[in-house]
């Protein structure tokens, strides 16, 4: 009940110094920030699935071409570790 109780206390302060017409401006306007922000997060979204499937096309003919060059003998099946152990010695 305390926190009820400091709510309606706080609401009650609000109410005094604005009034509820103060207080309808001011929940009208965080709700358009929040869609305003919101609709910014989506354009980001939508870029970002944009590339993650146009990624996930490039990683699937990879591995197509991997899976085929290793079953027609093109590519040893022991070249991705060693190809992991050359990248990770050029990394440190």
């Amino acid at each position: 009940m305390l926190i009820r109780e400091l709510i309606a206390g706080a609401l009650e302060l609000v109410f005094d110094l604005v009034g509820i017409n103060g207080v309808a401006i001011g929940a009208l306007a965080l709700v358009v920030a929040g869609l305003w922000y919101l609709r910014e997060a989506a354009g980001a979204f939508v870029v970002l699935a944009r590339y993650s499937r146009m990624l996930s096309i490039i990683g699937f003919v990879v591995l197509g071409l991997f899976v085929a060059g290793t079953a027609t003998g093109v590519v040893e099946p022991g070249f991705v570790g060693s190809l992991a152990n050359q990248i990770a010695e050029l990394l440190d």
